[in-house]
């Protein structure tokens, strides 16, 4: 976890979230023409998810704290 530095803009502190769940969310509910968002991405998990099981759609990954992006943009 990393706390977030941007609490009071009512962002939450940074979590992994857990591959299993993501494959119970995404099961049978995404089509080809979505474009997916992760608004606050993190380190970009959903993301990687994505990539590999959902790789047809456009993803975007948004991220408040600039560290975090960083580095998840490498």
């Amino acid at each position: 976890m990393i706390k977030t530095q941007y609490r009071h803009l009512g962002a939450h502190n940074t979590v992994n979230s857990v591959y299993a769940q993501l494959s119970f969310i995404f099961k049978d509910r995404i089509r080809d023409a979505y474009v997916l968002a992760d608004v606050g991405c993190g380190k970009d998990r959903v993301i990687n998810y994505c990539l590999r099981y959902i790789p047809h759609n456009r993803l975007i990954g948004i991220e408040l704290d600039e560290e975090i992006a960083n580095q998840t943009r490498q």
